[in-house]
């Protein structure tokens, strides 16, 4: 399988059986007897919703060490530890997939949840932003890129209690994990979202809050709220 060199690590931990390659390199057609784009094995993999009962729900596997000392290094007592992304970087869809940083951490509250930064990109202006205009305060853990290091990201989620993102790369790597997830979707997501409904037999693990009107988060991020209250409680 050829993917995103970023990614080799992590796969080739959680599935041992797979030898990966990355998708920078030509490889020789001799090599394999079949090939099939990655995008297209859902039609092979998954045509019914029934398909999704067949396989792990949790299937990626966080370097265990680097996960439990980033779990020490974050850990606050009486708090649990939130993981956040706020934006797309989607050329076409990006802008409205994103809000920003100061509106999403309106609807935690900050004697019961620490905030860790998921967000790939410089966002340096939005985290200082948010500590001159609030008492709230995002953990930027330095250590690890947010882009070019995915193999720790996962291992940054996988130390959090729970993930608040919009539909970014996130979503995926924290179901992957099996990690519980709050999804902020736009009115419009992409076709593997599905409609109407609170759910995505994609992500198991995760729980969707769909924009009401174009544009608008309020409605979404008041639902999501009321959501947390519950869970944090």
């Amino acid at each position: 399988m050829q993917i995103d060199k970023r990614l080799i690590p992590i796969f080739t931990r959680s599935l041992p059986k797979i030898k990966f390659y990355p998708d920078d390199i030509k490889l020789p057609e001799s090599d394999y007897d079949v090939h099939v784009a990655i995008g297209s094995l859902g039609k092979y993999l998954r045509n019914d919703e029934k398909d999704f009962l067949r396989s792990k729900n949790k299937f990626f596997i966080s370097d265990q060490k680097r996960t439990q000392h980033i779990r020490q290094e974050l850990s606050v007592p009486k708090k649990l530890i939130c993981g956040i992304s706020w934006k797309s970087g989607s050329g076409m869809t990006g802008t409205n997939k994103s809000l920003s940083l100061e509106k999403l951490a309106t609807i935690f509250d900050p004697e019961k949840i620490s905030l860790v930064n998921l967000q790939y990109g410089d966002v340096s202006k939005d985290i200082d932003l948010l500590k001159s205009k609030s008492n709230i305060e995002l953990i930027q853990y330095d250590s690890i890129d947010n882009f070019n290091d995915l193999d720790g990201v996962a291992s940054l989620i996988d130390a959090c209690d729970f993930i608040v993102s919009v539909d970014n790369v996130t979503i995926p790597v924290a179901s992957a994990l099996g990690k519980k997830t709050f999804v902020l979707l736009s009115y419009n997501p992409e076709w593997r979202i599905l409609f109407n409904r609170d759910e995505s037999p994609w992500y198991p693990s995760a729980s969707l809050y769909r924009q009401e009107r174009l544009g608008d988060w309020d409605a979404a991020l008041e639902k999501l709220k009321a959501e947390l209250l519950k869970f944090v409680n």
